[in-house]
Formats: structure tokens, sequence, C-alpha cells
């Protein structure tokens, strides 16, 4: 027999099914026994005898998890994040506030914290943790009831309506709990920042960024790249305000020990008061794609890829960077997670490589020393950085919120510089319009560098289609007429070894940057993956010099026994 605790319990609403069993006789207040003692905790549930088997059973089962997940609304710690249940708790040794997995047995020892089990007979009743059976059907209930978690903010930020939160604890309508560290106090922000103001928080971030080689060729101050990292710090504070997806942060150098890291940790510093946990890269789409889950399930707010050696063309990359909810499944199970993507996501290292698709979804932060020796430099206004930066977190953090609110008070103007990223709209309207609002120049101007500097794949290929459109106009043309045909004039593209002479060769000595699948083949194979190459990019449009715009395509022609297939250009409006 089952019983649910006293009358509190019964005339609880959100306690129907317990209540019912009484009625109907299952419960009896005699089975609690007159000389039960209670614990002094009046909001503790007590179930006495109960059955272990049954729709009963199952039922109460439900009605021990709505008193737990009643009890954990006055001041949330366990909530839901990726399919899992999770606790949050401080961390001493790390100095944060972390996310953990609730197992079953955390979740059996947090039912015996809310409900009293006891074994009552003729004389005496005793006092029991939670059973095994009890806590196996619970933490086999799909919905457990506990609020969604988007992550753990430790510093204010603002909500999807623009309103700042400022109050420690769990925010309900953004899915946030806002844990600020010990000690970390934000200036009080102006509703209607003074043009001083502004002119304040934009010193500050300039102070912390005055050290760092930003570079940008032209433009030797860097505006493009320093404005790129301020975006970067911009979007923990303004993610929920964005409604869609945020790209990729490329920050690359042309020499190691140029300040790449140091930058990603500052930033980290700043946006979420820890350094980087910086990765390495992957080995392929599979373990990318199980990185990104884990930090799905672990509410990271901050990821990071750095030292990249090789080109990076993930999928799950790719896909993580343009979606407002990611979902994975484990390989060789059924077993998949889902959980909202509000991450701030980088690449780091030396000439980075990305892939087309890649190279599209991403903002470009370019660092040079324009030193042989870059670790030998001296003179810099905060030496160490860091403890510099963890001193001041708040005015920084202060000086970030201050801008988005100046650009509040101004009707939150979108941008209006003219650059567009595809499917970053909301993105780019509401970084650029703050970034705009402020003064502070350079947003996406060195977009065309990504493709000069991140291994452009297209620019080879589009070399390539000039001097096919240049020998052959829209003649369909066989791919031995491309392997053997004469690059005309001889020396318009050159390899390391002197000098290119046909348009195999050509593709060929670019085969790593124009990555079309035959990566290491030798030529006598060349004409195979040739055509397996000009099939997959089909339909790709080029723009060529005196405004010809032109597509590959591939059309029939007649031969000795009927008809060929044979790729070649046409003129497209």
């Amino acid at each position: 027999r089952a019983y649910a605790e006293d009358d509190v319990l019964v005339d609880n609403d959100k306690h129907d099914r317990l209540a019912e069993y009484m009625r109907a006789g299952y419960l009896t207040e005699e089975d609690l026994g007159s000389g039960a003692e209670s614990d002094g905790r009046d909001d503790k549930l007590v179930l006495a005898n109960w059955q272990t088997n049954g729709a009963a059973h199952s039922d109460i089962v439900r009605g021990v998890m709505e008193h737990v997940v009643d009890c954990n609304a006055r001041d949330p710690r366990l909530f839901a994040l990726a399919g899992d249940v999770v606790r949050v708790r401080a961390d001493a040794l790390l100095g944060e506030t972390v996310t953990e997995r609730l197992t079953q047995s955390g979740l059996r020892a947090v039912i015996s914290d809310h409900v009293d089990f006891r074994l009552v007979g003729d004389e005496t009743t005793k006092h029991i943790a939670c059973p095994k059976d009890v806590a196996e059907h619970a933490y086999a209930l799909v919905d457990k009831g506990f609020p969604p978690l988007a992550g753990i903010a430790t510093a204010p930020f603002f909500d999807r309506d623009g309103g700042l939160v400022v109050e420690p604890g769990y925010h309900s309508a953004s899915g946030y709990y806002y844990a600020p560290p010990p000690g970390f106090v934000v200036p009080p922000v102006p509703d209607a920042p003074s043009d001083d103001d502004v002119r304040q928080a934009v010193t500050n971030l300039d102070d912390v960024l005055h050290d760092f080689p930003f570079f940008d060729g032209d433009d030797a101050n860097g505006e493009a790249s320093r404005a790129t990292v301020l975006a970067k710090l911009l979007q923990p504070f303004v993610r929920e305000m964005i409604d869609g997806p945020c790209p990729l942060y490329v920050t690359q150098k042309p020499l190691a020990r140029t300040g790449a890291s140091l930058l990603t940790d500052v930033c980290s510093l700043i946006c979420f008061g820890v350094e980087t946990n910086a990765m390495t890269e992957k080995a392929d789409d599979a373990e990318y794609d199980k990185v990104l889950a884990t930090m799905i399930r672990e509410g990271a707010r901050h990821i990071v890829f750095d030292n990249l050696s090789r080109k990076l063309d993930s999928a799950p990359v790719a896909q993580f960077i343009t979606s407002s909810v990611y979902r994975s499944r484990s390989l060789g199970t059924n077993s998949s997670i889902a959980g909202r993507v509000t991450q701030v996501m980088e690449v780091a290292g030396n000439n980075v490589q990305l892939s087309d698709e890649l190279r599209e979804r991403s903002l470009l932060v370019t660092l040079n020393a324009r030193v042989e020796r870059p670790q030998e430099r001296d003179g810099f206004r905060h030496d160490p950085l860091k403890p510099y930066v963890k001193r001041r977190r708040g005015e920084l953090v202060w000086s970030l919120l201050t801008l988005v609110r100046h650009w509040q008070a101004r009707g939150r103007p979108a941008y209006t510089g003219g650059k567009r990223l595809g499917a970053f709209e909301t993105y780019v309207s509401t970084i650029g319009g703050i970034l705009e609002a402020a003064g502070i120049p350079g947003f996406m101007a060195n977009r065309h560098r990504l493709a000069e500097s991140t291994g452009d794949e297209g620019g080879t290929l589009k070399d390539f289609v000039a001097l096919w459109w240049r020998q052959f106009g829209e003649a369909l043309v066989s791919v031995g007429s491309l392997e053997n045909h004469a690059v005309a004039p001889a020396g318009d593209l050159h390899d390391g070894d002197g000098g290119i002479t046909t348009l195999c060769e050509l593709l060929l000595v670019h085969a790593d940057a124009i990555d079309l699948g035959f990566n290491g083949k030798n030529k006598s194979s060349w004409q195979t993956y040739m055509g397996t190459a000009l099939t997959a990019a089909a339909d790709r449009v080029f723009d060529l010099e005196g405004g010809v715009r032109v597509a590959l395509c591939h059309g029939k022609r007649r031969v000795a026994g009927g008809t060929t297939r044979l790729p070649g250009l046409k003129i497209v409006s």
C-alpha cells in the first residue's frame, strides 16, 4: 500500500494522483502510524509502505518527481540540458560554477532529500533512503519536468527583449543561470549612456587590446580585425537578442608566438571570467561531432580549436555555426542529443586554411607583429596582461554593456555599413548596429581577405576557368584536350619550379588549394578525377575580367557511334 504525506499534500492540486489514491482507499492516514516523527521540514513528502509494481507504483513515482520538481522550482539547481538532468554547483578547485550530469544514484539522493520513505509496522516506523526501484523508474522518465538550461552566465546579459539581467540565479525567460564569481562587481550601467560614457567604454576596451598587432594588409592599424574582436566580445552579452546563428571567428597569424592564444584567453576572461579551455584540431568529422555534442551536453559557452595545422573542412562545424539547435547521433547506437547553439566558436592557428563552406561563415582576425621573432617583443603597456584583465573585468564588462545600452537608447539602429554575411543577417544587424552606433569602424571590412589568406579554393579554380575561357570560349571540351592544351600566354601562373605549361599541370600544382578530389593522384589518372571534379562543380558561376560571368556546364556532342557528354563554359546573365 502507498501513502503520500499529510493534509498539506492531499489538498495540493499538483498532486492529484496521490490524493485520488487516498480517496480510492489505497492510502490511509493510519498507515503513517501515530508515533511517526517529522524531520522538521514541512515541505517533505512522506511515503509509507508503497507498492513496488503496477499502475499505482508508476503514478506514485510521477507524483514523487512532481514534488521534487516543485521543490527545485523555488531555487532551481537541477535542470534539463541536451536530454540529461544536470546539477549546477560551485567548483572550489576551478573557482567557477559548473554543470554536473546527474546520475541515477545522484537522482536517488535528490529524491531522498525531498521525500521521507517510511516502513510502518504495527509498533515501529523505519525511515529509509529512496528505494532503488523508485529511483530507476524516476530516472527512466523521458520528461522529468526540470526547467531547461541554456548555460551558465558569469556576468550580466541582455535577454531576448533587451532587458538587462543582473539578478543572480536562474532566469527562466532565457534559460541561463547567472552565477557571478565571488567579488565580481559591475558598475551601474546607465539606461541612456552619454557620449562621455561611450568614449570611456571604447577607451577601456582599446586599452586592453592595445598591444595586439592587428593587421589587415593595406590597413596597418588593423581596424577590421579589432572590430571583429569587439564583435566577439559583444556576442555573449546580446546572444539572446540575436534570432539566428552567429559566425565562426578565425584568428590567424604568419608565425607562432604572435599573441593569438593570449587574445583568445583575454576575450574569455572578459566574457566568462575564465581562461580558454582550447582544444586541438580533430582528425575527422566524427571526432568534431563528438566534441561538439560534448560541449552541448556540458553547457559550454566558448568553443576554441587552437593551433590548426591542417585545412579545416568539417561538415559538423559548418552545421554547428549555422544552426539554432545542434543534433548529434552516437555512432552505432540509437541514442542522440539535441541542444541549443549559444556558444562563441573560434579557431586559431598559423595561416589557417578553411574550406569555401566555412570561409563564407567566418569573420577574420589577423595578427602580424611584422618582426622575425615576435616572441622577443617588449615594451607592452600591460605586462603581464591576464592579471590586469582579471582585476578590471567588472569595468570591461561595464564597457560592453554600455555600448549595448547606447545602441538601445538610439532606437536599436540596424547596421548600415553595406557588408553582408549570408545566413547571419540578425547577427550583422545587431552587432554591426552596436559598433556603428559607437563610432567603431571596420566591421567586416576585411571579408575579402578571408579568400586571400585562408586558402581560396575558388580563387585558383577561377584562374583555371579564366584560362579555359581564354582558350576555348563556349566550346565543349574533352578532358583530354584540357590535359594537353598549353597555357597561353606561357607563365601566367607559376609553380615553385619555374612554370606551368598545361591546364592539367595548373590544377595538379594547386590540388591542395582546390581540393577537387584528386589530391595526391598522379598525372596518369588525371582525366578520371578531373571528369569527376568538373561534374561536382557543375553550375558554379565565376565573374571574369571584362565583366564576363560564366558557369561550368555539361553538354552533348555528336561523335562516331552516338553522343558524348562533355564539360564546357556558358555565359550567364
